[in-house]
Parts: structure tokens; C-alpha cells; sequence
């Protein structure tokens, strides 16, 4: 069901593309270009932990060679930051939502930072 708001307690993740673009030498931090909107874009697309899995979304989105990653924080810490998560299941992913701003601001730097540090990497081995 599309615009339901997922529980705190929910995991979502984040496909991250390899690439200091996206992700920040030397440590590789989840840079905060990971987390802007593009044209026509409402939130920032993820994916709920309880319907897809970290392997299948990688499968889906990524390019292990390239150096893609899947991040992920608790909805809760999202929450915390002024935004919101809501379902928006798609055909190729029934796990599909979307972080929406409540009152968090998109267009500045720090918001997309701090968002971004409430991301942490999954050890896909």
C-alpha cells in the first residue's frame, strides 16, 4: 500500500554506487550526493528491509565490480533528522518507500549530511 508510513523499528536501505562521487576516500563515507533529489523526484528512493533483501537490492541497482555498497539506518533515525518514510511499492520492488522531507530541508548540505551519517554500510562479504 503506497503512502502508509513504515514503523521506526524497520530497517530501509540504500543502494550506494562505487565511486568517490559517492562514496568519500579514504574511509569511503556515504557522501551526501547520494541523498539528492533529482527532477520530478518526491523522496529518496529505498528499499524496506522486511521485503528486500541487501543481495537482491544489490542484484537490482548495483555493480559489485564498480564497487557498489548497501547502506542502511532505522527508520527511526530518519525520523529524527525531520523526515519521514512511507511506502511506495514498485513492480521490481514490492519493498520500494520513500524518505520524504516533514520538516527537514532537501537544499541544504547539512540536512543531506546528516542524513547521510545516519547511514551505515552492510558487510555483503
Amino acid at each position: 500500500m503506497s503512502g502508509v508510513a513504515i514503523l521506526d523499528e524497520e530497517v530501509v536501505l540504500r543502494h550506494i554506487p562505487g565511486g568517490q562521487h559517492w562514496q568519500v576516500p579514504p574511509e569511503g563515507r556515504i557522501s551526501s550526493m547520494n541523498l539528492r533529489l533529482r527532477p520530478g523526484e518526491l523522496g529518496i528512493s529505498v528499499s524496506r528491509l522486511i521485503t528486500t533483501t541487501p543481495a537482491l537490492l544489490l542484484d537490482l541497482l548495483g555493480n559489485r565490480e564498480l564497487g557498489s555498497k548497501i547502506a542502511w539506518p532505522l527508520v527511526q533515525e530518519i525520523r529524527s533528522l525531520g523526515f519521514d518514510v512511507i511506502a511506495d511499492p514498485i513492480e521490481v520492488d514490492r519493498g520500494h518507500a520513500l524518505i520524504v522531507p516533514v520538516t527537514a530541508d532537501l537544499e541544504r548540505k547539512s540536512t543531506l549530511r546528516a542524513l547521510a551519517s545516519a547511514f551505515s554500510y552492510f558487510d555483503l562479504g
